[in-house]
């Protein structure tokens, strides 16, 4: 999930370019989707609502735990924030492709631009981490399946496979 190789994508993993165009100081924690204000944020994969939080920087966020049986990693989360607001509470199942969440720009970290800031780590990463912070940060790139599609069958062989956050285009 880079900028230049997915047109949904306005900031990647450990990039120093930020949504606004301008360079952070430190590689970026997650991968910015961009949107607008209300647009629907999806569950990336079946899992639980871990917690719904709000910081000064990172906004409203959802925090969702995932299982993958057989595969080497078994648990991992995924965090969506700078959301409008969520449709979820802590406890809740959600499956792929459930809306979660109004996508926004809450937080100091959104810099007044509308997209879902989307982490994946190995721990309850809640809110995210500050960027430089990739401590228990996974890249989500090599777990993309890209674009939800109702229709397709997503299937785990010995990895977790992740689906876009946001409606693409024509969905």
């Amino acid at each position: 999930m880079s900028a230049c190789g997915d047109s949904h994508v306005v900031s990647g993993f450990d990039s120093p370019m930020g949504v606004n165009g301008q360079f952070r100081r430190h590689g970026h924690s997650g991968v910015d989707f961009k949107g607008d204000d209300g647009d629907p944020v999806l569950a990336a994969a079946y899992g639980h609502v871990e917690a719904v939080r709000t910081n000064e920087v990172a906004g409203t966020c959802v925090l969702l735990k995932h299982e993958c049986r057989g595969c080497a990693m078994e648990t991992f989360f995924t965090s969506y924030c700078h959301l409008q607001r969520s449709l979820v509470t802590a406890g809740q199942l959600v499956v792929r492709g459930q809306q979660i969440a109004e996508l926004g720009h809450s937080g100091r970290g959104a810099v007044g631009v509308s997209h879902v800031h989307f982490s994946m780590c190995t721990y309850a990463c809640a809110t995210g981490t500050g960027d430089g912070d990739l401590h228990g940060m996974l890249d989500p790139a090599p777990y993309d399946a890209g674009c939800f599609i109702h229709s397709k069958v997503y299937a785990v062989i010995d990895r977790p496979v992740l689906t876009h956050p946001i409606r693409c285009s024509g969905d």
